[in-house]
């Protein structure tokens, strides 16, 4: 799988931070992504006039179904201010691109772990 992100986040750690999530999401790099997580971590999905969400535990499940069937990619920008931030990109599958925005909110102020997670494609 060919991903493809942003290498040079200004000089800020919280930038690469989500980069680097986005990254292990789309290769299915499953310790890295839960590593973010928390009990209490909120994943609400929405798409095409609908809003789904998950809680705790099954955020992980919902987001292995998000990525099922990627055969690549790319964040084209990864961007944070205090306790948010958000990626915008490109997914690839089989039937054809998916462009996606993702918002973060960060469960403390070191941004070491997400209190929620929207996702919206198109």
């Amino acid at each position: 799988m060919e991903f493809t992100g942003v290498e040079d986040c200004g000089n800020s750690p919280k930038n690469l931070r989500l980069a680097q999530w986005e990254r292990s999401l789309a290769l299915g790099e499953w310790d890295e992504v839960a590593s973010m997580l928390t009990d209490e971590t909120r994943l609400e999905i929405a798409s095409r006039g609908t809003l789904d969400a998950a809680v705790g535990a099954d955020v992980i499940d919902r987001l292995r179904g998000i990525r099922r069937d990627l055969s690549g990619g790319a964040v084209e920008a990864a961007l944070t201010h205090g306790r948010v931030g958000a990626t915008w990109g490109m997914w690839r599958r089989p039937d054809g691109q998916v462009q996606f925005a993702h918002a973060f909110r960060f469960a403390t102020v070191k941004a070491d772990r997400f209190a929620m997670i929207r996702f919206v494609h198109a």
